[in-house]
């Protein structure tokens, strides 16, 4: 009873190591025998360390961005419950700024390269756009990397439920090839002994050769055999270390995607690619704006105005709100806005709550980690600490 247990304390011991290893890793600590080591409990340590510090990134990302649209909601609650006084008076400097800019647009002479709309967008967000390519173009680098790594990983899986099934085929195939072995042995036998009965004469050396025969063959079966199990069980944990790999894999690819996702609905992109053309052209209309606009002093002192009013009316964001106009004037607009608006303020929500759960994922492996293994848990703390995890 007793060996079975400590067999059974040292399968666990491996499953808990082989969960955050890499395949490489795991067979390398398969050779040494499976002995655990401060270096290797402190490699998963670095691991889980770097898997939370993405998550907290990504998520004081989101919050920023749950924040200012926040701030776009709160805007809105202030229009729709202010007196019709000020109302009037924001739409009245609203409806001036509008007028003038469509005087604005008419100047441009030439084919529009962008719509209205990408135009609009583009000004409402020029402080950030530059900022913005640059982090769309590393972040679908980074999803272009992620994603081959999932690739990879799916072969890598497929490949060696391939090599497992054929080991345990193989070991199947010898185990019905050994009872057709062992029934033409004892049949040799049988033969051999009642040729020796009827002729008299001696086959000690046909009995010798068959027994030989059948022991080779043994020797064969055994060391076949327990290769086979050897492949199966390797592969078997190389398969799991792989399933592991591949949900943090996925993890990664969920946050990386929402954000792409939802920075390409906010600024009405396709990619970086687009982004860059459509901010190129934007930045060439803005150009040729300005060399026709005659009106600029008064859209400018307009503007100044209304942000000014909205400042005193406690907007959050008056200098966007100045940049659209028509949302201020047209109550069905605002009401297409603020459901834009609620749709990705719910969006963000949604990736905010995914990632709590997932760093309390991760922090419950980390104390999982620091359980299984005590007498490390001081090199996991230090590891933690310096990561700033806690």
């Amino acid at each position: 009873m007793g060996l079975f247990s400590k067999k059974k304390k040292n399968d666990d011991e491996q499953e808990s190591i082989f969960r955050w290893m890499t395949v490489e890793e795991a067979l390398e600590y398969s050779k040494a025998g499976g002995e655990t080591t401060v270096g290797s409990v402190t490699k998963l340590a670095d691991e889980l360390a770097d898997q939370m510090k993405f998550l907290r990134t990504r998520q004081d990302q989101t919050k920023y961005e749950f924040d200012e649209v926040s701030k776009y909601l709160s805007d809105i609650r202030l229009l729709e419950t202010m007196s019709e006084s000020d109302r009037a008076l924001v739409t009245d400097a609203a409806r001036m700024i509008e007028g003038l800019g469509n005087e604005r647009i008419s100047y441009q002479n030439g084919k529009r390269m962008v719509t209205r709309e990408q135009y609009k967008t583009m000004e409402m967000y020029e402080k950030e756009i530059p900022r913005k390519i640059r982090e769309l173009e590393k972040q679908e680098e980074y999803l272009d990397l992620v994603r081959d790594d999932m690739r990879n990983l799916e072969g890598e899986k497929g490949s060696l439920s391939y090599v497992k099934e054929q080991a345990a085929e193989k070991r199947n195939f010898l185990v019905k090839l050994t009872y057709g072995v062992i029934f033409l042995v004892l049949l040799m036998f049988i033969v051999l002994i009642v040729l020796m009965d009827r002729t008299g004469k001696d086959f000690t050396i046909p009995f010798l050769l068959t027994g030989i025969a059948g022991a080779a063959y043994a020797a064969y079966f055994i060391h076949e055999h327990r290769n086979c199990g050897t492949q199966i069980k390797k592969n078997e944990y190389m398969l799991n270390r792989a399933n592991v790999l591949l949900n943090k894999v996925k993890i990664k690819f969920v946050n990386t995607t929402n954000a792409l996702e939802y920075s390409y609905e906010k600024y009405g992109v396709n990619s970086s690619r687009d982004m860059i053309y459509i901010w190129e052209n934007y930045k060439h209309e803005k150009e040729e704006e300005k060399r026709y606009r005659k009106n600029s002093q008064l859209l400018a002192g307009y503007e100044d105005n209304l942000e000014k009013l909205l400042k005193e009316l406690k907007f959050s964001k008056p200098d966007a709100w100045v940049s659209q106009p028509d949302v201020l004037i047209n109550r069905g607009e605002l009401a297409d806005f603020k459901d834009a608006i609620s749709t990705r303020r719910n969006k963000l929500k949604a990736q905010i709550d995914f990632n709590i759960r997932q760093q309390d994922t991760t922090m419950n492996e980390i104390e999982a980690l620091k359980n299984k293994y005590d007498r490390f848990r001081d090199d996991i703390n230090v590891i933690m600490k310096r990561n700033e995890i806690y």
